[in-house]
């Protein structure tokens, strides 16, 4: 093989340069160990491959902060024998994995035709503070950066299609980042513990967000509302983000993943337009929820999937819904009115509403459901004790509004009651028909209790919201 070569060593006091041109292959010959050992800043230019970085890997001097590759062309290699780990073919344009990793280096302008970084490339360098990716670049590997602590700034990335995993797992530092606008999947915490990052610019292009991938960052908002390709979205994405304050999920998600969401504290609504199921302990912890909607096309609640929401009063429940895993509401414990427009009572987990006082909810149910309703387990509950005791046969009927209530029966109510919940008599009246009526504006509280006697002699007992 030609060798051609250009080498010129600059003395300064306490600090050594050295610029060189070479051709692939070459620059354990033209740049020897010893005077490798004297450079602080190092510029190559001509071409390189995968044996050239693996000297650079071997004898990386303590002092060495600053490499400029920037004019280097990284060319195709092989050979029977691996040079980092077990690969041994090594691609044009692809940085060689693991050969950075754990450097002194602080500053390095990567090759012109880079289009691949490879794994753990510059996993552990703890002194790199900045980097542009290259506009060749399309692929970051599997713990690229991680645990590049010093890392701030990152520039350039506009043809990046795919981040690995742990790409930057715990850049504690990492703060500045490009828009990716051509990224297409994130992978498995690929940003996990970057706890200054608050804000990442998601692009229309992405297609999957992995596992853990945001997992104790510091995002403040959430928009994918624009990812309408983004259909896949990983257990536990954003867990952790203590700041996220709103969140935008795509249309075209088919199921808010496991613990997406889990420890947000400071998540004020989970809603989205998507009819996704709800995984697993996907808002458990986010204590700050005012609103959560669910949409209409969700089959699905998991297991303690709003667990600890306790500032939600309202919610409803779609008509779609099937199954609502235990423990899904637990500790709601501001819950005053709860409707299910689901004809079928759906299949409740062990202790769905644990923690919330029942008798205090009133519950709204299709009107041809009801009986269904206050036979089913859990949600016999939220009716008083005697209607659990009985199928209503008398059928009474209620209607609230405009500060009165008013009682309807196809029986004659011989007399009625009206109760506050902790049983204290309010009023009470002899219609001696099939309708009685009652005033509600001078009575604190939102829920009462309704006690008729039919002519019959049946008695019924209703808990209906002012």
């Amino acid at each position: 093989m030609k060798q051609s070569f250009f080498l010129l060593l600059l003395f300064l006091p306490f600090l050594h340069g050295a610029a060189l041109t070479v051709d692939s292959g070459t620059l354990e010959s033209a740049l020897p160990v010893d005077e490798l050992g004297k450079a602080t800043t190092l510029s190559l230019s001509g071409t390189m491959d995968a044996r050239d970085f693996k000297y650079l890997s071997d004898n990386m001097p303590a002092t060495l902060s600053a490499l400029d590759l920037s004019q280097v062309e990284v060319t195709e290699y092989s050979d029977r024998e691996a040079l980092f780990g077990n690969q041994a073919f090594y691609g044009a344009g692809e940085l060689p994995s693991g050969c950075f990793a754990g450097s002194p280096i602080r500053e390095i302008a990567l090759p012109k035709n880079l289009v691949s970084i490879g794994d753990g490339a510059f996993a552990g360098c703890l002194n790199l503070e900045a980097l542009t990716i290259p506009s060749s670049v399309k692929q970051i590997g599997n713990f690229a950066f991680s645990g590049a602590s010093a890392l701030t700034n990152l520039n350039g990335g506009n043809a990046v299609e795919a981040i690995g995993d742990y790409a930057f797992s715990h850049c504690s530092l990492l703060s500045i980042l490009p828009s990716f606008a051509s990224l297409k999947a994130i992978g498995d915490y690929a940003f996990l513990n970057c706890v200054s990052m608050s804000d990442f610019d998601f692009p229309q292009s992405l297609e999957a967000i992995g596992e853990g991938a945001f997992k104790d960052t510091r995002l403040a908002a959430l928009d994918l509302g624009n990812c309408t390709n983004l259909g896949e979205l990983g257990a536990w994405a954003f867990a952790g983000n203590e700041a996220l304050g709103a969140e935008e999920l795509p249309s075209a998600a088919s199921r808010v993943g496991e613990g997406i969401f889990y420890g947000c504290t400071s998540l004020r609504q989970a809603s989205w337009a998507a009819s996704a199921d709800v995984g697993d302990f996907a808002f458990a912890g986010c204590v700050s929820i005012e609103n959560a909607e669910l949409p209409e096309g969700t089959v699905n609640v998991g297991n303690y999937a709003y667990s600890g929401a306790a500032l939600i009063s309202e919610f409803a429940i779609p008509s779609s819904v099937e199954s609502i895993g235990e423990r899904a509401f637990k500790d709601w414990r501001a819950l005053s009115l709860l409707t299910s427009k689901a004809e079928v009572p759906p299949v409740l987990g062990d202790d769905v509403w644990e923690g919330v006082s029942k008798a205090g909810v009133y519950l709204s149910v299709p009107e041809s459901s009801e009986r269904a309703y206050r036979a089913a387990p859990q949600w016999r509950d939220f009716f008083t004790a005697s209607m659990v005791d009985q199928i209503a046969e008398n059928e009474l009927r209620v209607v609230s509004g405009n500060e009165h209530v008013t009682l309807y029966s196809n029986e004659k109510i011989k007399y009625a009651e009206l109760y506050d919940l902790a049983g204290i008599l309010l009023a009470s009246q002899r219609p001696e028909c099939g309708e009685a009526s009652f005033g509600l504006s001078q009575y604190g509280g939102k829920i009462f209790v309704a006690r008729c006697v039919f002519d019959n002699g049946k008695t019924e007992i209703v808990k209906f919201r002012k």
